[in-house]
């Protein structure tokens, strides 16, 4: 009678059950490894990452808005697309990093179950199975590697997809610096603080010393390769999530992190990278659950620290605020409660001499919640606040010198608030925002420069009071309307790049458009200036360094190999980047990392 099972010895039957079960083994891992593959390269191909940020919906519902301003159903409907189309973004983020997690488990299993095949059918004394199920090892062997070959030709085309960018060629000769950076030839000046020696040296807030993305030194790497470890001094794993930028003071680099469960700040030795402390917030009295809900593009550690060279000041979405000395002991704290941004919280810290400004602009602005805090640095004291006539907002302020007074500036929809530093009298305002406002403000010359979202890139005169609507804009312009980063100045030239990659250089003093250049590429970290070179860093972790000039010429592109969100930080001759999961420092391996 014919069985349709293989016939072996008396020891056989065991070892042909495991030789079906390894060959499933490998048919089921090679097909599990193929649909992962597959899933894999519909994700990067059919709904590409980038495409919900460049919606053509929401595109035209921008527009609409430029158009239409004070239209409050137009404005929620943008914020509602915009809130869609961040969450989109994250969550095919998240299913392109586990996909590859799952492939290579799914690799990894194909091998040992060829392995275990071949072991198994090699050995001696297994007899050999009758003529119709004979082939069924090699068939199924045959057929997972097809199905593992096949996953690898997808996954190299998903590879190849993603190299597909824009080709760059050094250019034989950098353009002569022709024009003096920003703030030289104006009567404003950054206040005196900041020319100090330890201000000059260090990175000490959001943008560094100044505020506007303007590094005092005038020499940075300007290639790196993650992956080789070319360029790279160190990197280190970041123990807590999120998105703030890294402080630096002298031989401390500072970044704030955590989620729902913690807050904290963390120190990692400038030379090393070693992770020196790591300190939690005290948490709010009220307890966990009242804490403000945070969308996964902003997460509760948004805000850059900054630091007075004694004590590092961090703040939270959940309303934490703290004083930490360089040891990592609390010198003091304080929570103003949930702060209710549709974002989240994210607008960062300026410390002026003694005093620590804190921004929380929240909520509407019908709702009277919008509020301006100096602190002091030593003792967490409040010294004044003022209520904000504006909603919620993201732009981080800067303080400016300006006919011997120091102005802070503001940004919230619809105003560009100037405030007496010294007392929090507001000293003039300018209508010219509108919608969500998230980039800093910028200052060069007799100009103040701020950028509305969905309206414009407008420059106004500080030297006027009250409403200066009328009087003291010079120039709005509808190029260099970013949603994200801020602007960064240049001699006479402005340069602003859009999520999308899209980089505008515009006339300082008629902001007419110059030149654009189209990174491809989405860009959530603002641009700095070093010396006569701009750089600019990628979401997907790449980097670029042009001319500042009209031209726009490139001279490098470096990688990190991880997603980048944050703004970089410049000191001496090296260069200091957070990426999603780990703390870079660029540059010579040799040298002191500080200027002398």
């Amino acid at each position: 009678m014919t069985t349709p099972h293989p016939v072996y010895s008396s020891t056989g039957p065991r070892r042909g059950r495991w030789l079906d079960f390894a060959c499933g083994g490998v048919l089921i891992a090679g097909l599990f490894t193929a649909i992962v593959g597959l899933v894999l390269l519909v994700n990067y191909t059919v709904v590409s990452p980038e495409d919900p940020v460049a919606s053509v919906t929401l595109a035209e519902a921008k527009d609409r808005l430029r158009a239409n301003p004070t239209d409050a159903a137009l404005k929620q409907a943008v914020r509602e697309l915009d809130l869609q189309a961040r969450r989109t973004y994250f969550r095919r983020l998240q299913i392109n990093q586990g996909g590859a997690w799952l492939l290579v488990i799914g690799a990894g299993l194909f091998v040992l179950a060829t392995r275990q095949v071949r072991a198994v059918a090699e050995k001696p004394h297994l007899p050999k199975r009758q003529t119709e199920t004979a082939t069924y090892p090699t068939r199924a062997a045959r057929l997972g590697r097809w199905a593992v070959a096949g996953a690898g030709g997808l996954l190299l085309v998903l590879m190849l997809l993603r190299a597909a960018v824009h080709q760059s060629s050094l250019p034989a000769s950098l353009a002569d610096w022709e024009k003096q950076r920003a703030g030289e030839a104006g009567t404003m000046k950054p206040h005196v603080a900041l020319f100090l020696d330890g201000y000059r040296r260090n990175w000490p807030m959001f943008r560094g010393p100044l505020g506007t993305g303007i590094a005092l030194v005038t020499n940075a790497p300007l290639t790196w390769d993650g992956a080789t470890g070319a360029g790279v001094v160190w990197k280190t794993p970041v123990p807590a999530p999120g998105f703030s930028s890294p402080i630096v003071w002298d031989q401390h680099v500072f970044l704030a992190g955590g989620d729902a469960k913690s807050r904290e700040v963390m120190c990692f030795d400038a030379n090393t990278g070693d992770l020196l402390w790591r300190r939690p917030v005290p948490p709010p009295a009220t307890g966990a659950r009242d804490l403000p809900e945070a969308p996964e593009f902003t997460g509760y550690a948004a805000c850059t620290p900054a630091t007075d060279g004694t004590r590092v000041f961090a703040s939270f979405g959940s309303g934490e605020l703290v004083a930490l000395d360089y040891r990592g002991q609390v010198v003091w704290s304080r929570n103003f409660g949930p702060v209710g941004n549709m974002y989240g919280h994210s607008t960062s810290l300026l410390v002026w001499r003694d005093r620590l400004i804190v921004l929380l602009d929240q909520d509407e602005a019908e709702a009277n919640k919008s509020r301006l805090y100096a602190l002091d640095t030593a003792t967490g004291r409040e010294l004044w606040q003022q209520s904000r006539p504006v909603g919620a907002s993201w732009a981080t302020p800067i303080a400016m010198e300006h006919a011997g007074q120091t102005q802070l500036i503001t940004l919230g929809d619809p105003w560009l608030i100037a405030y007496n530093i010294e007392s929090g009298a507001e000293l003039w305002r300018a209508d010219c925002l509108g919608a969500d406002v998230a980039p800093s403000p910028v200052f060069s010359g007799d100009l103040v420069l701020a950028v509305s979202p969905n309206r414009h890139l407008a420059a106004v005169r500080p030297d006027g009071q009250g409403d200066v609507t009328e009087t003291r804009i010079v120039w709005e312009s509808p190029d260099g309307a970013t949603d994200i980063t801020s602007p960064v100045v240049a001699g006479s030239l402005v340069f602003a790049v859009s999520t999308d990659g899209m980089l505008s250089c515009l006339d300082l003093a008629t902001g007419e458009l110059l030149a654009e250049k189209d990174f491809a590429e989405q860009m959530n970290a603002s641009p700095t200036l070093v010396g006569d070179r701009l750089y600019f860093f990628g979401l997907k972790g790449r980097s670029f360094v042009l001319t500042a000039t009209s031209e726009l010429q490139e001279v490098a592109q470096g990688a990190l190999g991880e997603p980048v969100f944050a703004s970089p930080a410049f000191v001496g001759e090296r260069l200091f980047v957070r990426g999603k999961q780990h703390l870079f420092c660029l540059g010579e391996k040799q040298g002191a990392t500080h200027a002398d």
